[in-house]
């Protein structure tokens, strides 16, 4: 069994994972279990809303429970790696535990550990819980330990890290890229993984984003190992696509070439002749400073509707249509809650299909920050009959 820590972005998670693995149980909020039996490996670095996989040790009861088998599971650990001396770190999850108990823990399971014949050394953290880079800094997966603690309204779930969110990485293909265009927004590459993993694309097939901007979804699914396309209104963020790519390919050693052109997304005839799903980010509207009036709402409605609506009209009469299409439309902050395009009817009497999931309402799954005015709501689609 594979436990997942999961980021800011439950419902998306929640989403993302099903997509992936198929069904899994709630621990608590902030982490998931599941059977994995793919023959491919499940690599955290394809998931863009997961910060930690682990691997289930087991359950107990109780904190006396606990102490006896975390212990125990370092000490698995270290005479796996034939070795008498191993730092740790322990991560706890679900509950909120005072920094004295937490460091109690710590100390006590160095205790233990010492009565065993191992010495050891353990790495903290003030709110009980080791990011990334006190994990990769102090190399507790692949020459020590992380324990994940996960706390349940019954039981005390315990699990060890085989992966954590590279969040350099991120960074790098993020803000490292050589065009970067504020004025049109930033889309996170998190997001663009999530999105493809909700997609559930084959690798071999096509991914094509017809608002590609400055290509955010062409390097990630290129990182995938799709082979991709990418279509914008504007001559400038065709160039900007072109150049990210470059990029890419030369700090990532990635093989395939990516077709990039220039081509209005609501007219778009030109499409892959083989299997090929969309994955996309719309035009999100003019940049908000202030929560917006109601009026103003309905005025970025009646715009971004017919953007939407004329761009999925357009897609049925193309040459061959996508297997799915993920795509975000915009939301919009309000005081008491958010409001949303509202397009889900029309799109669906335009003989699209909406993605049901089980484990969240489609309308819930969206991405925003907490002080975005502009949020996006995820949607996943598939023409009738495909």
């Amino acid at each position: 069994m594979i436990c997942a820590i999961i980021g800011r972005e439950k419902n998306l998670a929640y989403a993302e994972l099903e997509s992936v693995v198929g069904s899994f149980d709630k621990i608590n909020s902030e982490s998931v279990v599941f059977e994995y039996t793919k023959d491919t490996s499940l690599d955290i670095d394809r998931f863009g809303t997961v910060i930690k996989l682990a691997n289930l040790h087991g359950y107990v009861n109780s904190f006396d429970e606990l102490y006896v088998e975390l212990a125990q599971a370092i000490l698995n650990t270290a005479r796996s790696k034939d070795s008498s001396n191993i730092d740790f770190g322990i991560s706890l999850y679900g509950k909120n535990i005072s920094y004295k108990t937490y460091k109690r823990l710590l100390i006590n399971t160095k205790k233990t550990l010492a009565k065993n014949g191992v010495r050891s050394r353990f790495v903290e953290s003030k709110n009980s819980i080791l990011n990334s880079a006190q994990i990769k800094h102090n190399k507790l997966i692949s020459t020590g330990i992380e324990v994940v603690i996960l706390f349940s309204t019954d039981k005390i779930a315990i699990a060890i890290t085989h992966g954590v969110q590279d969040v350099d990485s991120y960074s790098k293909r993020d803000y490292g890229r050589p065009c970067r265009d504020m004025k049109v927004g930033m889309f996170p590459p998190k997001l663009a993984q999530s999105m493809l993993n909700i997609s559930q694309a084959q690798q071999d097939s096509i991914i094509y984003d017809p608002f590609c901007g400055s290509g955010i979804v062409l390097q990630e699914s290129m990182l995938h190992g799709h082979q991709v396309w990418g279509s914008d209104i504007s001559d400038r963020m065709v160039q900007c696509s072109n150049s990210n790519i470059k990029w890419l390919q030369d700090n990532y050693q990635t093989a395939d070439e990516a077709k990039i052109f220039m081509a209005d997304a609501t007219k778009i005839r030109d499409v892959p002749d083989r299997s090929y799903h969309i994955v996309t980010e719309g035009f999100l509207g003019s940049a908000q400073n202030n929560i917006p009036s109601p009026n103003q709402i309905e005025e970025l409605r009646a715009e971004l509707s017919m953007l939407y609506l004329n761009f999925l009209k357009n897609l049925k009469t193309v040459a061959r249509t996508p297997e799915s299409i993920v795509l975000t439309l915009p939301c919009w902050k309000q005081k008491e809650g958010l409001e949303r395009l509202n397009i889900v009817d029309q799109i669906q009497k335009l003989g699209y299909t909406i993605k049901q999931f089980q484990s969240v309402e489609f309308d819930e799954v969206i991405y925003k920050r907490p002080n975005q005015i502009v949020g996006r709501q995820i949607l996943s689609i598939k023409p009738k009959g495909s």
